[in-house]
C-alpha cells in the first residue's frame, strides 16, 4: 500500500468522509452539490471508492445520500452515473475482469441492501427512476466465467443486452437478477425470486425461480400511509 493511500485512510478516519483510493491514471470522481453552480468534491460521507485502473469516471448528482456504500473498480474505461435524490443504503458495486463497463442508476432510488457485479467487457446495468430495492438483492450483469459447448467450443452464456430495470419497480427481499434480464416499468418482483430473462408486460407481479408472471394489471405505491376506502380500494 502506497504512502498516498495510507494518508487518505487517515484523513478519512479523522474527518469521517468517504474513503477514496486511486491506483491508476486519469480517474475522475465528481459529486455535484445543491447550488446552481455545482460544487465538486473528492469525498462523500457514507461512500468508499477504490479504483485500480485507468480512465474511469464516476458521477453522483445532487441530493444523493449514502450509508455504508462502496464502489470497487478493477478495470479501465468504466462509467458510473448515479442520478439525484436517491437514498442508497448498503449498495456495493464490484467491477472487475473487463473494460468499458457502465452503470446508470436513476433518480429517487431507495435501497436497503444491494450487491451489483459487472465482470466482463462491455457489461452494463441500467436502473430507471423511482425504484425501491429491499434487502439482500444481487444483480449480476455477467456470469463471471464463460461457458462453452464441449463439441463446438461455441460460447453459451454471452451478454445480449444490458440488465435493465424499468421505472417504478419494486424489488423484493433476496431477489437475484442475472445477465440479459429486463424488467418493464411498474413491475413487482416477489421475495427470493430469480430473474433470468426479459419481461415485456408492464404492471405485473413476477415471482419464482425462474421468475414468471403471477399477477397482471397491478399498480403499487411507495407511501405506506396511502388512504383506502371502506372497501379497501385505493383513494386517488
Amino acid at each position: 500500500m502506497s504512502f498516498k493511500n495510507e494518508w487518505c485512510k487517515l484523513i478519512n478516519r479523522l474527518f469521517k468522509t468517504g474513503l477514496y483510493l486511486d491506483e491508476g491514471k486519469n480517474n475522475k470522481i465528481t459529486f455535484f452539490g445543491n447550488a446552481k453552480k455545482y460544487k465538486r468534491k473528492r469525498n462523500c460521507s457514507g461512500l468508499s471508492v477504490r479504483i485500480k485502473g485507468n480512465n474511469n469516471i464516476i458521477k453522483v448528482a445532487k441530493n444523493t445520500v449514502f450509508n455504508k456504500c462502496s464502489i470497487s473498480i478493477n478495470a479501465d474505461n468504466t462509467e458510473i452515473f448515479i442520478d439525484e435524490n436517491s437514498t442508497l443504503n448498503f449498495v456495493n458495486i464490484h467491477i472487475n475482469g473487463g473494460n468499458n463497463q457502465k452503470i446508470s442508476l436513476g433518480k429517487n432510488l431507495v435501497t436497503a441492501s444491494v450487491n451489483i457485479h459487472l465482470d466482463e467487457e462491455n457489461a452494463s446495468l441500467i436502473v430507471k427512476d423511482n425504484c425501491i430495492f429491499s434487502n439482500s438483492i444481487s444483480i449480476w450483469a455477467t456470469d463471471g466465467h464463460p461457458i462453452f459447448d464441449k463439441d463446438t467450443k461455441h460460447r453459451l452464456n454471452t451478454i445480449k443486452r444490458p440488465v435493465e430495470i424499468g421505472e417504478h419497480c419494486w424489488i423484493g427481499e433476496g431477489v437475484k437478477i442475472t445477465k440479459n434480464a429486463k424488467l418493464p416499468p411498474n413491475t413487482i418482483v416477489g421475495i427470493d425470486s430469480v430473474v433470468t430473462k426479459e419481461f415485456c408486460e408492464e404492471n405485473t407481479i413476477i415471482a419464482g425461480n425462474p421468475a414468471k408472471v403471477i399477477k397482471r394489471n397491478i399498480i403499487w405505491h411507495s407511501d405506506l400511509n396511502h388512504k383506502f376506502n371502506a372497501e379497501n380500494r385505493l383513494i386517488d
